[in-house]
């Protein structure tokens, strides 16, 4: 159990750590975790469970990784450039062009991992961060503010029957309506 103002020395290595699923719950996210979340939905599978109040900074999150049509596009720009001057510029470009080329394949392949779920029709007010090995319930919103200003009550389960209730909680909440 932790009431203050430093929630987030608890449930950042929530996030953060070595898992291989991550499942938040929260009425409010701020871009400084979205950003955090679309990282960590490369190394592990995220399920997000947010209001209708953090909806439009979620949008964040379909726009999120490599922009997929400026590699394609710059890389047909350097084939044009090398067809307009065929000297050593155009040289050097044609070699630049098969590395853009490739950096924009790896972006389209990229599937991030992370699903998000906003519920319309009420509100969720609960907060739930949970890990493979740890999960916090709390006061604390995904936020700036709600993790280093605001003081919180936050309670860190460890217990491995507690932490299976809790996901089973969590899965349910995911499956309403």
């Amino acid at each position: 159990m932790y009431s203050g103002s430093s929630s987030y020395r608890y449930v950042d290595p929530v996030i953060r750590g070595r898992s291989r699923a991550l499942m938040v719950c929260t009425p409010y996210i701020d871009k400084h975790y979205i950003k955090i979340l679309i990282k960590e939905s490369r190394r592990k599978k995220v399920l997000l469970i947010s209001s209708k109040a953090s909806e439009e900074k979620l949008k964040r999150l379909k726009r999120s990784g490599i922009n997929k049509d400026a590699l394609f596009f710059s890389a047909l720009y350097a084939v044009f450039l090398f067809a307009i001057y065929p000297d050593w510029i155009g040289f050097y470009l044609l070699f630049l062009t098969p590395l853009l080329l490739a950096l924009a394949a790896v972006a389209w392949s990229f599937k991030g991992n992370m699903r998000v779920k906003i519920i319309k029709d009420r509100f969720v007010h609960e907060k739930l961060y949970i890990n493979d090995r740890a999960g916090i319930t709390g006061s604390a919103n995904l936020t700036f503010q709600g993790m280093h200003v605001n003081v919180e009550h936050i309670d860190i389960v460890s217990d491995p029957d507690k932490l299976k209730a809790l996901r089973k909680h969590f899965l349910e909440l995911w499956e309403s309506p």
